[in-house]
């Protein structure tokens, strides 16, 4: 008769342990695919985007220009030369 050791098996927690280890892995691996090919709309800010000036609030050129227009109906001429000169510093 042959003597066969007997083989040495993993304990059930711990091949229970591993088994919950890889599928939160792979839920992970999936989530950040889905991520990344755009499936979920997660918006993930830059270093440049979160440390970049905020903007000054700065008149806009039409607005300017609707200054210069009513200034120009009311009749006042060099206010309104003022204004559209404003308009075009700011949008050439």
């Amino acid at each position: 008769m042959y003597y066969r050791p007997q083989e040495k098996r993993r304990s059930p927690l711990l091949t229970f342990i591993l088994s919950t280890l890889m599928l939160a892995m792979m839920a992970v691996l999936a989530f950040l695919i889905g991520i990344y090919v755009g499936y979920f709309n997660v918006h993930v800010t830059t270093l440049a985007e979160r440390y970049a000036p905020t903007p000054t609030p700065t008149r806009s050129a039409l607005l300017y220009i609707a200054d210069g227009d009513t200034y120009f109906v009311e009749g006042k001429l060099d206010n309104a030369i003022e204004a559209y000169n404003e308009a075009i510093r700011i949008d050439p």
